[in-house]
């Protein structure tokens, strides 16, 4: 069966995992960060930033724009300098050997460069690459990792392309491809949805719930409020700081959020009961033309 349609029918027949995924969930930080501040030119960017991604959960990084969440996400990726500590595992960032972090931990940023005149199946070997010793080859295991999630994004019958021969959304599921075969313990992603049209968004939902099942992490930054609040916990930055940390089903969150984006937004409650295997209740209304969205 065509891996997009199993899966939608797995959501339609609640085998999503949620109760699995609520057994499974751990009080244990599989990434976290103390004190955390960025100065970039002379600004202060991110000002004294304390969070912990729990093992198995998903934790979703909202506010409006400037707010800092792309520079938080690559602080914990190590991919921006910072003061302050983060610890993957509880082990300090600048401890960890950097293959030994890129098999443990994935990043996927927000408008990732790519060669038009690559192929896609090479691209999405860049994956395995840290698991390569030196001189060696693709084990079956690389093979099978990589086949699996090309399958999984819809990319497999695109093996064969150049990237620049795909559209942005075809693009977007070669790069989720690449992320998700490195099979890291903790996933962070930078509007993973970009360039996705609905199908594959609601898709994208799946196989993070997927990941989670398995006990991965899942930390991401977002601008779609509706699938930000279909996560377990949720950090909404305002001007470099934490306003409001919490689970998203909390009603305290809710209205923080509605207060960071200045009343342009209102976050209901959905009138009828949602079927028992979607978690999420709760939805986004724009209610005004200037939302900082």
């Amino acid at each position: 069966m065509d891996p997009f349609i199993q899966s939608v029918n797995d959501l339609d027949n609640g085998q999503d995992g949620t109760e699995n995924t609520k057994q499974a969930r751990s009080s244990v930080c599989a990434l976290q960060c103390s004190d955390l501040s960025v100065h970039l030119n002379g600004h202060h960017v991110l000002k004294n930033v304390h969070l912990c991604a729990h093992t198995g959960q998903w934790l979703a990084i909202v506010g409006p724009n400037g707010a800092g969440k792309s520079t938080l996400l690559k602080a914990l990726a190590g991919l921006e300098k910072f003061q302050g500590v983060v610890k993957l595992k509880d082990l300090p960032l600048e401890q960890w050997v950097a293959k030994e972090k890129a098999i443990e931990m994935t990043w996927m940023g927000q408008m990732e460069p790519y060669v038009d005149d690559l192929r896609v199946l090479d691209l999405v070997q860049l994956g395995r690459m840290p698991f390569q010793k030196p001189w060696s080859t693709f084990t079956a295991e690389d093979h099978s990792a990589i086949q699996e999630a090309m399958q999984i994004t819809c990319t497999w019958d695109l093996r064969e392309r150049l990237m620049g021969t795909l559209s942005g959304g075809q693009a977007q599921r070669v790069l989720l491809a690449r992320a998700f075969c490195t099979k890291s313990d903790v996933i962070l992603m930078d509007e993973p949805l970009r360039a996705l049209d609905p199908p594959f968004q609601s898709l994208w939902m799946s196989w993070v719930r997927e990941m989670l099942i398995k006990g991965v992490t899942v930390v991401t930054v977002l601008h779609d409020l509706n699938v930000a609040l279909a996560a377990d916990r949720m950090i909404v930055l305002d001007q470099g700081e934490v306003f409001h940390e919490g689970p998203t089903s909390s009603r305290e969150l809710h209205r923080s959020l509605e207060r960071v984006f200045e009343k342009s937004i209102r976050v209901m409650e959905h009138l009828e009961t949602p079927p028992s295997h979607e978690k999420q209740s709760w939805y986004v209304l724009i209610n005004t033309r200037d939302s900082k969205l």
